[in-house]
């Protein structure tokens, strides 16, 4: 809570039986209590001491380099990704951006994602932005902007570099009247539709975990996306990965629950329970055949996790 940490505790399972690295509980007396497995390795008391009651042991753990914890750390640090349902996704445009900016290679395989897609875009360029053109500058009274510009530059073109300082210019084929077709260019941010920017601030991750491995959290997955284009993400996913790999996601898209696209033991529900607490719970609890529409069954109340909506009188 607020205050501090309840339980915390630590297990691997690298073999068929798991085995407790430590554990920390928070006693009745308002103290702790800690158990050690025998594959902790380093200094126990001394990490305990540390410990303040609003912090992980973990973290501080880490922080004096035990080894025990460090490739823990170490996974959460580089390989877990979490993508946001947020309407702008500029840190996910930005990891597309900059996958093009370090690996010029990365850059046709984006490409060929978006074609895949049926956005209309044949081809994107990174454009630099003029220092003066930045958004951050653009909301401040003229005269602060100028006090903060006239010390840091001599010309008004200069950029910053980098994907920071730039913007993605789409490229569409347009069939004109008379069949000749041209190229005309749109700006991602200001002319393109909210799934066109969606997918593509998707398209960095969806080329590099496959390759690269780790996990990534997806929130509304299917959010401003059409339902074949969701579908198309997770097959994306399921091919054979170089690296292990892994996607999680909620979404409230129910023609995604059917069983040619996922396993049973992969597919979780959510409901609020009596304290409005989120319950989580797997299909597989339910033992469902493996020819049953689990849509159908899902609509019609059979697992649960459904909202109970009531009548309104005006």
């Amino acid at each position: 809570d607020r205050q501090r940490i309840h339980a915390e505790w630590l297990t691997a399972t690298r073999t068929s039986k798991p085995r407790l690295l430590f554990e920390r509980k928070l006693l009745s007396d308002g103290l702790y209590k800690y158990s050690f497995g025998d594959s902790w390795r380093g200094d126990r008391e001394a990490l305990k001491e540390k410990t303040r009651e609003n912090a992980l042991f973990l973290s501080v753990a880490v922080q004096y380099d035990n080894k025990t914890v460090v490739p823990v750390f170490d996974w959460f640090k580089e390989a877990l990704t979490v993508i946001s349902d947020q309407s702008e996704w500029d840190m996910d445009k930005l990891f597309t951006m900059t996958l093009c900016d370090n690996y010029p290679e990365a850059k046709p395989d984006i490409v060929k994602l978006l074609k895949v897609a049926d956005l209309g875009i044949e081809d994107f360029d990174i454009e630099q932005k003029a220092l003066t053109e930045q958004p951050f500058l653009q909301h401040l009274p003229e005269e602060t902007r100028s006090t903060l510009l006239d010390p840091l530059i001599s010309n008004k073109k200069m950029t910053i570099k980098g994907p920071y300082g730039a913007r993605v210019i789409t490229k569409h084929m347009l069939i004109k009247n008379d069949g000749v077709a041209e190229e005309v260019e749109f700006d991602l941010e200001k002319d393109e539709s909210a799934g066109t920017k969606r997918f593509f601030s998707l398209a960095g991750w969806l080329l590099t975990i496959p390759i690269t491995g780790g996990v990534i959290f997806i929130d509304e997955l299917d959010a401003c996306l059409h339902p074949l284009l969701t579908r198309y993400i997770i097959k994306l996913m399921h091919r054979n990965n170089r690296e292990p790999a892994q996607l999680v996601f909620t979404t409230h898209d129910c023609g995604l629950l059917d069983s040619d696209l996922f396993r049973r033991d992969q597919i979780w529900f959510t409901e609020k329970n009596e304290q409005g607490a989120t319950d989580v719970f797997s299909l597989w609890d339910y033992k469902p055949r493996k020819s049953e529409n689990i849509r159908k069954g899902y609509l019609a109340g059979r697992y649960g996790a459904i909202p109970f909506i009531g009548e309104l009188d005006f």
